[in-house]
């Protein structure tokens, strides 16, 4: 019995029965399929005469499924439909715009991986997404296409792994130039995204974490509702105002200056990138570094255009790696000692 199947190119699929695998009751024993194409065929059509969603449906014990590079310009319905025992589901390097609601059927899905989607820019609504309780790791990559994160994301409380978070403006990028009407059906489609407060009880989110977007924040009391004081398995944090290109700032520099403030990351913290950020000056916990950021091995700090002065980079006792860049106001490093009255 065959328990585990890799088709390496999809070519494979050609012969009525691939490699000997039958379609018949012992289909449903198999638990591992990896498909990966050679990106020089077709892909509305698999081999001949199996279509894509036919295909994998066939096989409905499945616990992992691996779909990478075929550039499918949609995810089969029938994935979420009939691959009710699926743990872990890869669809990186695909080309779909986006996930159908039934992927949220998948409640015993573990991994969904989403890296190189470059198309990929609809998540599923809200009122299903949150009925995926089991979801540990949600891989996007560090540069995602996505303009925006699901609202209910905070409810997936057994997220270990996101990669990526961006922060919505409240009216994405694809929903600009669209007629009225359409307008209004991607609003109620939940496109409008969530804000800082979704990582509020995620604090079992380890290894890398990005928040992009951060220009989007309107008011300064989101960042404290991020709460990554208490992720303490996070161990790089990078924290992106933009993506690079000219902004509007929303908040003015004083709240920009809250908003860092209130993104203090725990001690464990080994990797901080800050980049376009816009305030005068540093917060306290990179001042007070020996105790806040007691490990921390590297620190980037790239294109933060009004700094004025940084805090004695000698402070942090455990640095290795340091980067400044694009630091164009900068003045000094030195130490600052507040003194409070009484």
């Amino acid at each position: 019995m065959v328990f585990h199947f890799h088709i390496k190119e999809a070519d494979e699929l050609n012969h009525p029965t691939p490699l000997g695998l039958t379609f018949n009751e012992k289909a449903q024993e198999l638990r591992t399929l990896y498909m990966q194409s050679n990106f020089e065929m077709g892909i509305s059509s698999i081999g001949r005469g199996y279509q894509l969603k036919q295909f994998v449906s066939t096989f409905q014990g499945l616990r992992v499924l691996k779909l990478s590079g075929l550039r499918m310009s949609e995810v089969p319905w029938s994935i979420g439909n009939q691959l009710e025992q699926l743990r872990y589901l890869d669809l990186c390097g695909n080309n779909f715009r986006e996930l159908p609601n039934s992927i949220c059927r998948l409640y015993k899905l573990q991994t969904l991986r989403l890296e190189g989607c470059k198309e990929f820019e609809e998540w599923p609504t809200s009122s299903v997404m949150t009925k995926m309780v089991n979801l540990r790791h949600l891989e996007l990559g560090l540069d995602p296409s996505i303009k925006y994160m699901p609202l209910g994301l905070g409810q997936l409380s057994s997220l270990q792994t996101l990669g990526c978070f961006i922060v919505g403006n409240g009216e994405p990028d694809l929903l600009r130039g669209l007629f009225p009407r359409r307008r209004k059906e991607m609003i109620n489609k939940d496109m409008i995204g969530g804000g800082l407060g979704e990582l509020h009880g995620l604090n079992q989110l380890g290894g890398e974490l990005a928040i992009k977007e951060l220009r989007n924040v309107k008011d300064v009391r989101d960042a404290k509702e991020a709460n990554l004081k208490l992720k303490s398995e996070l161990q790089s944090l990078t924290l992106s105002w933009s993506s690079g290109h000219s902004w509007t700032r929303v908040l003015s520099v004083a709240d920009e200056e809250q908003v860092l403030e209130d993104l203090q990351p725990h001690p464990n913290l080994k990797a901080l990138k800050i980049e376009w950020y816009e305030g005068f000056k540093m917060s306290s916990w990179m001042i007070y570094s020996s105790s806040l950021l007691p490990n921390l091995v590297e620190l980037t700090l790239w294109s933060c255009s009004n700094l004025y002065y940084l805090p004695l980079i000698g402070e942090f006792p455990c640095l290795r790696r340091l980067c400044l860049k694009k630091l164009d106001a900068l003045k000094s490093i030195y130490n600052i000692v507040f003194v409070t009255e009484g």
